[in-house]
C-alpha cells in the first residue's frame, strides 16, 4: 500500500497503535513518511505519544500547534460507554 501511495505522491502516516506491542518496527523498512502511536500502548503515562518523521520531512515542514493536555475529564458522563461498562462490571 506504501507503494502504492508513492506512485502517487501521498506522504504516508501509520498508525501504529495495534502494532507496537506486539511486533518489531522497522520505519525505514517500512518507507513511512510519519508513524505514531500512543504511550499507553506500552504501558507508558497517559497523554504521551510517540511521532516518528522523516528527517528530509522535518525540513520541510515546520512543527505546528503542540503542547500538552493540562488536564483530563475524568467525569463518568464524558462519554466513554466501554470504560463505564468495564468499571461497572
Amino acid at each position: 500500500m506504501i507503494a502504492l501511495a508513492r506512485q502517487h505522491g501521498a506522504k504516508v502516516l501509520v498508525d501504529g497503535a495495534q502494532a507496537v506491542m506486539h511486533h518489531a518496527v522497522d520505519v525505514q523498512a517500512l518507507d513511512c513518511d510519519f508513524y505514531v502511536f500512543s504511550g499507553h500502548k506500552l504501558y507508558g503515562p497517559t497523554g504521551i505519544g510517540i511521532l516518528y518523521v522523516k528527517e528530509a520531512l522535518l525540513q520541510e515542514m515546520p512543527p505546528w500547534e503542540g503542547g500538552r493536555v493540562d488536564d483530563l475529564d475524568r467525569q463518568p458522563d464524558a462519554g466513554n460507554d466501554m470504560g463505564e461498562s468495564a468499571l461497572a462490571f
